[in-house]
């Protein structure tokens, strides 16, 4: 094969006599050669089917019109890429944006998305490297000299320990009023972002918002209308995301993001088969099997690849069956994803199951303290770049070191599912036992965390109880 790396297909085993061996050796013949799948396309390709939304949120940044907008759409429809992309749309014209994310194992954390807000709300343009506790009190102080809140900085502790002493009067401020303190302290930070440019701050899954965030959020917007904060969020079930519901009550825009039609489908094709041209067949095929849903689309393609079943050669998609409606491809997302797990090499299937444990973004440096088998950084580095070439992982954008995530949560549910109790339980006790070393300094803000990974790792609440609580 020309190209450097190969997909081959074999004839069925036969039997061959060989001098010096006493039982016949069993061979394959080569039948065909495919070219391998092209890397997926990353942030860099452009929406499909979103013109409408996209220009609507650029032309929002662009005017210095705040707000409030909330991206509602069903897992994996593309809201994440949507918000990736109006991210891109502000490092290209110098908005200051910062960003964070809910998680579902925070929902119950206080004011867990501003733990990162209000760090990089004290961090310098340009600045690359995380700020140590000492610069960033520093930093605190400086913000509120002048404003009548310097002797309340303490109350910050309640979002991110950073270190500072109370005072008299920030020890005796309590509940209400002590929330309004921390109000008051963010929104000075906050506007002194937006003196210039709109801030832009980027939220994704809203839906598991806590109580204190979604509070807190909500007087940033009405406090500081010039403030443009996007966030992203699945339709809710209002009995269990009733922080969420509050927020979206509030929003000054609720645009959908639906799903994709035929035309969109056929785009999105084009740009994960780095094609010229695709079939008008294999095109209805995907829209009609995936129902216009991206992710379905993405992973139904590349199964469809990796099968043989299609093909590009100098620019064109070749189709390789009559009827792909009785191809043996699996029609479901989840059941794609799966197969497509089951067809990686050992090593790769292992590196996807233990990031897995991790959560849907992780970093290089947890992977590799908890891997269950010795290995060199640069083994696990090589599997996680063969792992996003298949679209089962990518790069994350991270403020804080090397990066990665599965590309949807959908793919990191099915990989941990593939996994025995067994193998659980053991990859989450190493992930507790990496997080008390990691953070032993500063052990509180994991705590949910860590009862989440001793939960499943089968280790009594008590333990957490006894050493954290």
């Amino acid at each position: 094969c020309a190209l450097p790396i190969c997909r081959f297909a074999f004839s069925a085993a036969e039997e061959i006599r060989v001098r010096g061996r006493g039982r016949p050796l069993a061979i394959h013949r080569l039948s065909q050669a495919f070219a391998a799948p092209s890397p997926l396309p990353t942030g860099n390709k452009a929406l499909v089917g979103r013109d409408a939304e996209y220009a609507e949120l650029v032309e929002r940044l662009g005017s210095g019109q705040g707000g409030l907008i909330i991206l509602e759409g069903e897992p994996g429809a593309g809201k994440s890429r949507l918000l990736w992309a109006l991210r891109e749309a502000a490092e290209a014209s110098q908005h200051p944006k910062i960003e964070a994310a809910a998680h579902v194992i925070e929902r119950a954390t206080p004011y867990y998305i501003f733990r990162s807000l209000l760090q990089q709300m004290l961090r310098e343009p340009g600045e690359r490297e995380q700020p140590d506790s000492f610069l960033l009190r520093t930093r605190l102080h400086e913000a509120l000299a002048g404003t009548g809140l310097a002797e309340k900085a303490a109350l910050v502790e309640d979002v991110m320990p950073f270190g500072i002493q109370s005072t008299d009067l920030a020890a005796q401020i309590r509940g209400a009023a002590r929330q309004a303190g921390i109000e008051d302290i963010v929104t000075v930070l906050a506007a002194r972002k937006t003196a210039d440019r709109t801030q832009l701050i980027l939220l994704d899954d809203l839906h598991w918002i806590d109580a204190l965030s979604a509070d807190l959020l909500l007087a940033l917007s009405r406090r500081l209308p010039q403030l443009l904060i996007v966030a992203t969020s699945r339709p809710l079930d209002m009995a269990e995301a009733v922080h969420a519901a509050r927020v979206m009550q509030r929003a000054s825009r609720r645009i959908p993001v639906t799903r994709i039609d035929a035309n969109g489908t056929g785009q999105i094709i084009l740009d994960i088969l780095n094609a010229e041209s695709v079939p008008r067949r294999l095109a209805e095929f995907v829209f009609r099997q995936s129902e216009g849903l991206p992710i379905h689309i993405e992973q139904l393609v590349l199964s469809l690849q990796e099968h043989g079943l299609i093909e590009v050669r100098d620019g064109k998609c070749l189709i390789h069956a009559s009827d792909l409606t009785t191809a043996a491809v699996p029609r479901r997302l989840r059941d794609l994803v799966v197969e497509r797990i089951d067809a990686l090499g050992q090593v790769d299937q292992l590196v996807a199951k233990v990031a897995s444990v991790i959560g849907r973004v992780f970093e290089m440096v947890a992977l590799q303290a908890i891997y269950p088998m010795p290995t060199e950084a640069f083994s696990l580095a090589a599997s996680v770049g063969r792992l996003a070439r298949a679209g089962i992982l990518e790069s994350a954008p991270s403020r804080d070191g090397a990066t990665h995530a599965f590309r949807h949560v959908i793919i990191q549910e099915a990989t941990y599912d593939l996994m025995s109790y067994a193998q659980r339980r053991s990859i989450h006790h190493r992930l507790v036992g990496e997080i008390e070393r990691r953070h032993a300094d500063a052990l509180e803000p994991h705590y949910s965390e860590l009862a989440h990974h001793c939960e499943h790792a089968g280790e009594a609440p008590k333990e957490i109880g006894r050493a954290h609580v």
